[in-house]
């Protein structure tokens, strides 16, 4: 009896020992497929829209005093804090920044890549704007702490951000504008687009687009009508594999994909996007398919 009750274990040990093995093999590839995904998308991201090599030169946290003088010219990139960026989120990696503008001893950055999917509010309202909206409390609060150290954090200023309607007279627009805010991480807004990254708009035909000429020179002084040329390279841009995880879709023919603008457009319950292609559109304020980019000014004297 002790034969045949010794027997009986074995095959239970045995039985269990491949279940557990075949849970394990099963575990071991789902963390493969998953890890593949994400080197595929980075491939992606930087064979489309990756133009410059970042060297470790190139970090702002790592410059010290030095860094004011390694920022050039326009469109340079910079790393600068961490963030959710792999498939794989637990770990937080370099973000890059697009250097917009430098002025006043301060640098305008602004994500090369979007970071996240959020809705501009987390619930719908027919009165929406930038200073009462959920995402720039997230950027704000989540997102800032989460992003940057202590010492990082010394850099970035606290700027005044001007909330005004949609520049964009195309449309009979009945969206009021708002208080300007204090933040230190903000969304562009409609003018600062078209100012840095130059918005080719809706329509492709030779009276609007000298319209918009017109109104980037009045906007920006004479320099304004060299803004209309249009950089599609940096207007432009991907998702991070921890963004589409997220919930940003890329667009059907492109590696490309839409994120928010802070500006009201024609009601007050709809905000701004940068489409895929580089045009501005809009949409209620609680759509959840749209990228975050952030910007900050950063200081370069201290």
């Amino acid at each position: 009896m002790k034969i045949l009750e010794n027997i009986k274990s074995n095959i239970k040990n045995k039985t269990k020992y491949k279940i557990l093995s075949i849970i394990v093999i099963v575990f071991v590839l789902l963390i493969i497929k998953d890890f593949t995904s994400s080197l595929i998308s980075l491939e992606n991201i930087k064979t489309q829209v990756a133009r410059v090599k970042i060297a470790d030169e190139h970090d702002l946290s790592k410059m010290g005093k030095s860094y004011k003088d390694k920022i050039y010219e326009k469109y340079d990139t910079v790393k600068f804090g961490k963030y959710y960026q792999s498939a794989i989120d637990n770990f937080k990696t370099p973000i890059e920044w697009i250097v917009l503008a430098k002025e006043d001893n301060k640098a305008l950055l602004l994500s090369k890549y979007i970071l996240d999917c959020k809705p501009f509010n987390d619930t719908y309202k027919k009165e929406c704007h930038w200073n009462d909206s959920t995402i720039r409390r997230w950027l704000n609060e989540v997102f800032y702490d989460m992003a940057f150290s202590d010492k990082e954090k010394q850099l970035i200023l606290s700027c005044e951000i001007e909330n005004k309607r949609s520049i964009d007279e195309f449309y009979d627009s009945k969206a009021t504008d708002s208080e300007n805010t204090i933040d230190k991480v903000f969304l562009l807004s409609d003018a600062e687009f078209l100012k840095y990254l130059s918005a080719n708009r809706f329509y492709q035909d030779h009276e609007y687009v000298e319209k918009e000429r017109q109104l980037s020179i009045e906007l920006w002084g004479e320099d304004g009508d060299k803004q209309i040329s249009f950089n599609y390279d940096n207007a432009t841009t991907c998702g991070t594999p921890y963004a589409y995880k997220q919930g940003l879709k890329n667009a059907l023919f492109e590696n490309t994909a839409n994120y928010w603008l802070r500006t009201n457009m024609s009601k007050n319950y709809e905000v701004m996007f940068v489409t895929y292609e580089g045009w501005t559109f809009c949409d209620s304020v609680d759509a959840e398919i749209y990228g975050i980019r952030p910007a900050i000014w950063v200081s370069l004297e201290k």
